[in-house]
């Protein structure tokens, strides 16, 4: 359990280095779950939450969230238990509108992917199977 726990706080720590001598940019709270599943949850130096994740094996599983400094949502996606995306992923703009929203499938894009502008306009879409383009970009 303590390899798990230090795993995941190394990885945290290498994605948010505030730089030598500055203060805590973040704190991580961890909770434990059955099969050594950790939940967890990162807030910004203000408290608010920006992450909120399940950890097992060094590597996220199941349902990961992310916010913006808003408190709106920014991310959210799914991993299977080898930690490759998988089903249904969203982002958000900092306005709430959807910014990219497409399926994966063993880490791959698979299916239709759109983006969408700030306004929630469909600015592009590709179709992709098995990580590879079968369609050509449209532009709108």
């Amino acid at each position: 359990m303590k390899k798990i726990i230090f795993s995941l706080l190394l990885a945290l720590i290498t994605l948010n280095i505030s730089g030598i001598g500055n203060p805590p940019s973040l704190t991580v709270q961890i909770d434990t779950m059955e099969n050594n599943v950790l939940y967890y949850k990162i807030f910004n130096k203000s408290g608010a939450l920006m992450e909120e994740a399940f950890w097992k094996d060094g590597k996220n599983i199941g349902i990961f969230i992310r916010y913006h400094d808003n408190g709106v949502l920014a991310q959210q996606f799914n991993f299977d238990e080898q930690g490759r995306w998988v089903g249904k992923q969203k982002y958000f703009f900092e306005n709430g509108e959807e910014r990219l929203a497409g399926r994966w499938a063993n880490g791959k894009m698979d299916g239709r992917i759109v983006w969408y502008t700030e306004e929630g306009e469909i600015q592009s879409s590709i179709s992709r199977n098995d990580g590879a383009a079968d369609k050509r970009i449209t532009n709108f």
